[in-house]
């Protein structure tokens, strides 16, 4: 497995971890009478979308690492939006529905974002640019310890 293939499932597993356990916490703190075995479930869509991040977030981030926050922060919630659309717009034309239907929230797009996640986004680009740094130093010694077996 290449550092590349690695980078791809750690990023894959931290998005899907990051996704439920961001939904798990919203129903807790939404829904009433309070779950405490804290749910979650996401779509098998979203693993190679996670993924993915390793084609699309790191060559990004390498760009403009050394932009202030504020413009980076603005670049990672457009692209994020613009990811999500995308995808809802693309799995929607395949499968006949979106697996997130947002339509019920007043500030989505739609039915395919949320612009009130705008401050999710923000932090899961943050979040991101910290991940991309362990993944890159990571994704050697990983590759090597699962060639020795």
């Amino acid at each position: 497995m290449s550092t590349l293939a690695t980078r791809f499932v750690l990023y894959m597993v931290a998005g899907v971890f990051m996704e439920m356990t961001f939904f798990a916490v919203r129903v807790f703190l939404t829904v009433k009478p309070r779950d405490y075995r804290l749910p979650a479930t996401t779509f098998l869509w979203m693993y190679p979308a996670y993924g993915s991040l390793v084609f699309i977030f790191e060559p990004i981030h390498n760009a403009i690492v050394h932009w202030p926050w504020w413009w980076r922060g603005t670049l990672y919630v457009a692209g994020c939006f613009a990811v999500e659309y995308a995808l809802g717009w693309g799995i929607k034309r395949i499968i006949g529905k979106i697996p997130w239907d947002y339509s019920y929230a007043r500030t989505h797009i739609h039915g395919l974002i949320r612009l009130d996640y705008t401050p999710v986004w923000l932090l899961f680009g943050f979040v991101l640019e910290r991940l991309h740094t362990a993944f890159l130093a990571a994704a050697p010694v990983l590759q090597s310890a699962l060639l020795r077996g």
